[in-house]
Order: C-alpha cells, then sequence, then structure tokens
C-alpha cells in the first residue's frame, strides 16, 4: 500500500542512500496490478544489492503472513498464484543472500493449511507455472459491492415504530 510519504522526505528523514532504494524497490503506481507484477521480474535483477535484500525480506514477510492470515476474499488459487510469482522474483536475484534464499525456499517447498480450503502446497504441482502465473495475472478480484442502505431504518425512522404491514399481506 502506498504510505503518502514523498521520496524527498525520506530522503530528508534517512537520507540519499536509503531514499535511492526505497525508489528501487517502490511500483509504479500508474500501471495496472498485473502490469506492476510483472514489471517487478523484470527489473529485480538490475536492482542494487540492497534493493534485492528489501525485495527478499518483503517476500518473505508477505509470503509469512499469507500463510499465517489468508486474506479475505483470496481462494486457494490466488494464494498460490501470489507464491509463484514470488517465487518468480526470487528466482531472478539469487545469489543476494543465501539465508533469505533458503528460508523463501523453504516456504515454497511446504503446505499451506487453511481452514477454508484444507491444505494445499504453496507452488502447485504437475502444472506448467508459466501458464499458471499468467493466470494469476489476469486474475480480477470481484470489486465488493456497497450494500444498499434500507431506507425504512435511517435515524428518522428510529423515533416512530415500523409501519406494519396490512393484515390482508400474505409474507411468503
Amino acid at each position: 500500500g502506498s504510505s503518502g510519504t514523498s521520496f524527498e522526505e525520506i530522503e530528508a528523514e534517512f537520507g540519499v542512500d536509503v531514499a535511492n532504494i526505497v525508489r528501487e524497490v517502490t511500483d509504479d503506481k500508474s500501471l495496472p496490478k498485473h502490469e506492476r507484477k510483472k514489471q517487478q521480474i523484470i527489473h529485480a535483477p538490475h536492482a542494487s544489492t540492497q534493493a534485492k535484500l528489501v525485495k527478499l525480506a518483503d517476500k518473505y514477510y508477505n509470503l509469512l503472513d499469507i500463510q499465517r492470515i489468508h486474506p479475505k476474499g483470496w481462494d486457494q488459487k490466488r494464494i498460490q498464484g501470489y507464491c509463484v510469482w514470488a517465487k518468480a522474483v526470487v528466482d531472478v536475484i539469487r545469489g543476494t543472500n543465501k539465508n533469505l534464499e533458503d528460508a523463501l525456499d523453504a516456504f515454497f517447498a511446504s503446505t499451506i493449511n487453511t481452514a477454508e480450503f484444507g491444505s494445499f502446497p504453496a507452488i502447485p504441482q504437475d502444472t506448467d507455472l508459466a501458464v499458471f502465473l499468467q493466470e494469476y495475472y489476469e486474475h480480477r478480484p470481484l470489486k465488493a459491492k456497497k450494500a444498499k442502505k434500507d431506507k425504512r431504518w435511517n435515524s428518522a425512522s428510529l423515533s416512530r415504530p415500523p409501519t406494519l404491514l396490512p393484515r390482508s399481506t400474505s409474507i411468503k
């Protein structure tokens, strides 16, 4: 998510080196989400070592969060899609930090346990991962529809009793 903090504010507070790392790992928010994800795989190999470290740590902690608290509305395929995508990013920056990469590899080899969908491998087995990743990019989550307010129960109506249905009305 966006913190609303400018690169200039980061530079003033933490210096030019930190601001440059943040710049390197910040997605271009003008692009659609699936395009930003593709861009990470393209740009990650060219990032500085510090930016690669931030990417590895970020992916690891995001994956741990997904394992611990499954994001609302994410089904098995979306969780696995995120894992496949994260692995694709990690794969293009291998050789940055063995300990983080080993921890990520252990996660990718692990099973995710959910109350809702049972247990499944983080990375789907016997699947063309390139095709799976493309399907993940194309996934458009349904926007939650805002519940329509029941006009009968606004603040003004609370001061008087609800209208009773006429006796002739049957409720089915």
